[in-house]
């Protein structure tokens, strides 16, 4: 009786996992286009660009130069 109960929890817990990956697999298929054509537009690419640009002003930045002090390793007065 007990590997009989295990086999039926083996058994719905096998059923509840293909059930969440043909959910996925259905989800993926649905979207997919949609956020192809997303990613291929130009609003997208205008939208890359303002985040890329928004993380790489630093307006207050003052940098000294970096020295190297070993083979994997640097140093800087200021940073």
């Amino acid at each position: 009786m007990r590997a009989d109960g295990r086999w039926r929890r083996g058994r719905r817990v096998s059923i509840i996992i293909g059930a969440i990956v043909l959910v996925f697999a259905v989800a993926a298929a649905l979207l997919n286009p949609r956020l192809s054509r997303y990613v291929e537009s130009d609003a997208f690419r205008a939208e890359l660009e303002k985040q890329t640009a928004k993380g790489l002003h630093f307006p207050a930045g003052a940098y000294a130069p970096i020295r190297r002090t070993g083979l994997l390793s640097a140093a800087s007065d200021s940073f």
